[in-house]
């Protein structure tokens, strides 16, 4: 395959029961997280939900089993076919009226741009999400993660840490825990570079 088609869209949302569009929204973040990870919102997908290939899925729906199983499928396929493509450039335009911004994710309808909370160019974004009355922003290049909550916007430095997922057990920040290749590691584990309120 050299190409992911409208056709076979079409026929991942015939399978997964979904909408084309649903398809296209998991598929765009998947290709913003290069191929392994993605960050995405969708209310077919059970809302804001992320998933990796390193077995981590998560929906806003947390509770739905049947849900989670779907979507783990649906990304499975769609970052098999990422990796049999191997380029962004071969997978298909999003409808007219949705605006896509390789740096930073799929915009509001209309193209509004996105929220830069974070507040500095970091460089390319390579995740972002919310989780309770948290957001967070991970910059893989600059190995940086912006945390941002009700006390303020916090940005650590992750070292070598590549991040691949989160996990909250609290509603406090504390509780934030990332996926790593190096497995599971808690935010207070990460040094803090500059504190903002």
């Amino acid at each position: 395959m050299n190409e992911i088609t409208d056709q076979t869209i079409k026929e991942l949302a015939s399978r997964y029961g979904v909408s084309s569009q649903a398809v296209m929204t998991l598929l765009r973040a998947l290709v913003n997280g290069g191929g392994t990870m993605a960050q995405f919102d969708h209310s077919e997908l059970g809302g804001m939900g992320q998933w990796s290939r390193s077995g981590m899925t998560m929906v806003g729906d947390m509770f739905n089993d049947a849900l989670k199983a779907k979507v783990n499928g649906l990304a499975d396929d769609l970052s098999n076919l990422l990796h049999e493509v191997g380029s962004e450039r071969r997978v298909p335009t999003l409808p007219p009226d949705k605006a896509w911004n390789g740096k930073t994710g799929l915009s509001s309808a209309k193209g509004t741009p996105p929220d830069i909370w974070w507040g500095e160019d970091f460089g390319q974004l390579s995740a972002s999400g919310s989780q309770n009355n948290i957001r967070y922003a991970y910059f893989a290049n600059a190995r940086r993660l912006a945390i941002k909550t009700d006390e303020g916007l916090t940005i650590y430095d992750t070292g070598d840490h590549e991040i691949h997922g989160v996990s909250q057990q609290q509603s406090w920040y504390t509780s934030l825990s990332f996926v790593t290749q190096h497995n599971v590691v808690p935010i207070t584990a990460l040094r803090v570079v500059e504190k903002r309120r």
